[in-house]
């Protein structure tokens, strides 16, 4: 049965994969190649967390369409270390459309201080903004349309 406790264990695997030393890179890669499903998934998503460019079409593909919302997570944060302005338009992508979302608890947002009201939460759509903005500082330069000037 697969459900939220099998991915965090999954994940757990994820970044213990991602630290161990001593772990060649060449062993992850063919893994990637030997295995399936969600175990090729994690290995994936551990050779992103040691920064593997050669991984980074395959990370891509899981940023996008992983079906666990954590995988997704975890493959966008890659890009904080592999992100090119060459992976924008696809993050831009995510950034507005990743229907992952939180109902959120905010006090005042409507009516008084001490009302709360449910509001939506995109966490993978903040994340995908927060990597956009790493590679526009790492590439000198912003690469998102000019907001237009308020009044």
């Amino acid at each position: 049965m697969r459900g939220a406790w099998y991915e965090f264990a999954c994940l757990t695997v994820v970044d213990a994969l991602g630290e161990l030393r001593g772990l060649e890179e060449e062993f992850l890669r063919q893994q990637t190649v030997e295995t399936e499903g969600l175990v090729r998934d994690c290995v994936l998503l551990a050779r992103g967390r040691r920064g593997d460019a050669q991984a980074k079409d395959q990370l891509r593909r899981l940023a996008q369409e992983h079906p666990p919302a954590a995988f997704r997570w975890r493959a966008s944060e890659a890009f904080f270390k592999l992100g090119t302005p060459e992976d924008l338009p696809w993050l831009r992508a995510v950034a507005k459309r990743d229907s992952f979302y939180i109902e959120k608890w905010v006090p005042g947002l409507v009516a008084s201080e001490d009302d709360e009201i449910p509001r939506d939460y995109y966490p993978l759509r903040e994340r995908a903004r927060e990597v956009i903005r790493t590679i526009e500082r790492q590439a000198g330069s912003s690469c998102l349309p000019k907001a237009p000037p308020t009044r």
